[in-house]
């Protein structure tokens, strides 16, 4: 076993087949699974939602910016 870092792809994959397998082993819909869990983690991380909602809006900008749609100040 190496120390290697996994790329964001491999780490990706890795979560979605644990998440898969827990879903199958409550017999419950991987959807409505992932959609609990993801609900569960931001309950229990208070703040977390916003700071992701404040990283989206940071690439948003950035996306328009390298597009030219809007100016740096």
């Amino acid at each position: 076993m190496t120390n290697e870092p996994k790329t964001i792809s491999e780490l990706t994959a890795s979560w979605q087949s644990l998440l898969t397998q827990a879903a199958r082993r409550s017999d419950v819909d991987a959807d409505t699974f992932i959609r609990g869990a993801y609900a569960a983690y931001l309950e229990a991380h208070p703040g977390m939602k916003e700071h992701l909602e404040d990283l989206q809006l940071k690439q948003q900008l950035e996306e328009l910016r390298s597009r030219g749609l809007m100016g740096e100040a």
